[in-house]
């Protein structure tokens, strides 16, 4: 139990700090001119930071609890509650985004149809 506690929480830190760095490294070679993609990648940034923060306190509680004593089942009880409802907000947060990035598409499609008409030219 104590191995597989420490294996789950080093692999979902790693994976918070992993989509951080993948976030951070892989936006910047796209070009974002008009208002709607500025206020986009900045909604965007701003709620998946708040996405990597929680999954990396979820793997920090995740160690809490494995590290925690047979002694200490409040502390057990209490980290893995917290995870759950992080985990949950986490898949709220997601749905957020996605509802975002529709909107994002949907107002862009008029754009992208301009700028292809004229390439057709």
């Amino acid at each position: 139990m104590f191995a597989g506690g420490l294996l789950l929480s080093v692999t979902i830190i790693a994976f918070a700090l992993w989509l951080h760095w993948n976030e951070r490294t892989n936006w910047g070679e796209r070009d974002f001119n008009s208002k709607t993609d500025r206020a986009y990648l900045r909604a965007r940034t701003r709620i998946r930071r708040v996405v990597h923060a929680l999954f990396l306190i979820c793997g920090i509680l995740i160690l809490v609890s494995t590290v925690a004593t047979p002694e200490r089942r409040v502390v057990w009880l209490i980290s893995w509650t917290a995870v759950t409802v992080l985990l949950l907000c986490i898949v709220m947060l997601a749905g957020i985004d996605a509802v975002r990035t529709r909107r994002y598409q949907l107002s862009k499609l008029p754009e992208i149809r301009k700028k292809s008409l004229r390439n057709d030219d």
